[in-house]
């Protein structure tokens, strides 16, 4: 074996023994277990508010358009016996002259 090599080897046992090395390999176990724990509860966390909002606004297709609705649109959706509802938004902005 490689003087160098068997050298390293050594080494690494005397650490392990010391107790210094296995600290380190503690604190990165617990570093993984801690982000992979925080990642899945985000992920859950977003899974469920997806779906809660899905069933607070209560339809199944939302058409959003800078325009009003095309009639013919609405007068087809009626006829298939949806309902619809309108909604506006309004950017706000605040403006003061400069003193």
């Amino acid at each position: 074996m490689n003087a160098s090599l068997r050298l390293g080897w050594r080494t690494l046992w005397r650490d392990l023994r010391a107790g210094e090395l296995r600290l380190l390999i503690v604190a990165v176990v617990l570093a993984v277990a801690a982000l992979t724990a925080v990642g899945f509860f985000a992920d859950r966390l977003q899974g469920g508010l997806q779906r809660d909002a899905r069933q607070l606004l209560g339809g199944d297709a939302v058409v959003v358009s800078d325009n009003p609705t095309p009639d013919a649109f609405v007068a087809q959706a009626k006829s298939m016996g949806l309902e619809g509802t309108g909604t506006y938004g309004f950017p706000t902005m605040a403006r003061a002259d400069d003193v």
